[in-house]
């Protein structure tokens, strides 16, 4: 019988220990990336008398005993946020019998996907200290074929729309959120447009700072001034500008952090964007444009990073000019018609409308990010070990790009399963081709499998034979 739960709360890991009568006969799976089911054999539980201790806390969402059979009771832990399986350790202890579950909270996870030869793609996850953050970042070369372009929803003012809609609607390769927006739709700031002014800056705040894009496809960013119908730059030449929207405050000049909170009235007394939100940015290397995104795992609005943070995370990239984007909410990255900026948490939230976005193109039309998964079974063993009824299934994932070629070597493959064990949970791919395995659980009749990549994902229904 099950006798009680304690729940420890840890600086880098928290722990809940189940008290058993004797040792447990137990089996565990994630059915998705944010629940952890253990099944527990020849168990009973009684509810009125079970004595647990749950502190509340940012990772354990919540602890639930189920009881399935008369001997047969599951343990359900669902968590606020992901973290990977191999940051979770299950054993059991003696004296008193306990099984122990420990979730260690700290993890980074870094995925980098070649979308053409002139954009390469990088998708971070930090979790540190219950802050999670998911980073994704796209570097563009310079002096290829790939170009930035400003967009207006719906080519309009006084209107607003969904990034991935502009995306979608002018053929975009990605996207970013643009400048801030008015309650009412519009720009809340600069926008230029084939070299004409389409909305000023603002007349009530200070100089803020502005990104421009010359006819050369050269990115300019400087603070702005409006003169006798034309626009200036502090320290540079507009002359060429075709393009551009404004935003703020700065944060890096010369390669070096350069914030300018107060003096472009983003701090208390105007519009107050210093606190943690999740972040859009551009910044410029010698040789590649940087578009960023930070998000917060459960909330863009109320978690993320600060400004200041975010100025020093671009420094440590060798970015040499950087500007801030619209924020929060608005953060959003498009990639081939798929938002991923949205961290797993997020999946359901909706996407907000906003005044401009960045449109990133590439007349390179080699597009190299994986486009189609194809599964197949190699071998369905019965197992050698003592469990009745458990399979191993040996598989194979071929992934191939949009011209049906297998994607180029080390493309990233992300591994799950809504049952049993998947080996390895991540896979790198070699001459478009990975291998893994499947092991079912106790007499379980079938697994979903799902495999992620780039922007694209499949789910199979795997049975196992008796």
């Amino acid at each position: 019988n099950i006798l009680k739960y304690r729940y420890h709360n840890y600086s880098n890991f928290s722990r809940l220990a189940v008290e058993f009568q004797s040792s447990p006969d137990y089996q565990f799976y994630f059915p998705n990336s944010e629940k952890l089911i253990i099944n527990l054999f020849n168990t009973k539980i009684n509810k009125q008398k079970l004595k647990g201790k749950y502190p509340g806390e940012k990772l354990l969402k919540s602890i639930i005993f189920n009881t399935l059979k008369p001997n047969k009771t599951s343990l359900e832990i669902n968590l606020n946020y992901f973290i990977p399986k191999e940051n979770i350790k299950i054993f059991t202890l003696k004296n008193p019998m306990r099984l122990v579950i420990d979730f260690y909270k700290n993890y980074q996870k870094e995925f980098t996907y070649q979308i053409t030869p002139n954009i390469k793609w990088i998708k971070k996850e930090i979790a540190q200290n219950g802050s999670c953050l998911l980073f994704n970042e796209l570097w563009i070369n310079k002096n290829s074929k790939a170009y930035l372009k400003i967009s207006r929803a719906f080519d309009k003012n006084n209107t607003r729309e969904k990034t991935s809609s502009m995306a979608k609607r002018k053929n975009a390769l990605a996207a970013i959120n643009g400048g801030f927006f008015l309650t009412k739709g519009g720009a809340a700031g600069l926008v230029i447009l084939e070299g004409k002014i389409i909305t000023p800056p603002s007349g009530k705040r200070p100089p803020r700072t502005a990104l421009g894009i010359t006819s050369s496809g050269l990115i300019i960013i400087d603070k702005i001034i409006l003169k006798d119908n034309k626009i200036y730059g502090k320290d540079t030449s507009w002359e060429n500008v075709k393009e551009a929207i404004g935003a703020g405050p700065r944060l890096i000049k010369n390669g070096k952090i350069f914030l300018t909170i107060k003096e472009e009235a983003f701090g208390e007394q105007g519009n107050n964007i210093t606190k943690p939100a999740a972040r859009s940015a551009l910044g410029i290397t010698e040789n590649q444009i940087l578009i960023l995104t930070v998000s917060g795992f459960r909330s863009n609005h109320t978690q993320g990073i600060k400004l200041p943070l975010l100025a020093e995370y671009l420094k440590n990239k060798n970015i040499k000019e950087a500007i801030n984007l619209d924020g929060g909410n608005s953060t959003t990255l498009v990639i081939k018609n798929k938002i991923v900026s949205f961290p797993p948490a997020g999946k359901n939230k909706k996407e907000r409308k906003v005044a401009t976005a960045i449109l990133i193109f590439d007349d390179n039309d080699q597009i190299l990010l994986p486009q189609e998964i194809k599964i197949s079974i190699l071998k369905n063993v019965l197992s050698s070990t003592n469990i009745k009824g458990k399979n191993t299934l040996n598989l194979e994932a071929e992934i191939l790009d949009s011209k049906g070629n297998p994607v180029i070597d080390q493309t990233p493959i992300i591994l799950s399963a809504n049952s049993g064990e998947i080996t390895p949970e991540t896979a790198y791919t070699k001459e478009g081709k990975i291998n893994f395995t499947l092991k079912s659980s106790r007499s379980a009749d079938s697994a979903l499998i799902k495999i992620q990549t780039g922007t694209i994902e499949k789910t199979l229904k795997i049975n196992f034979k008796k």
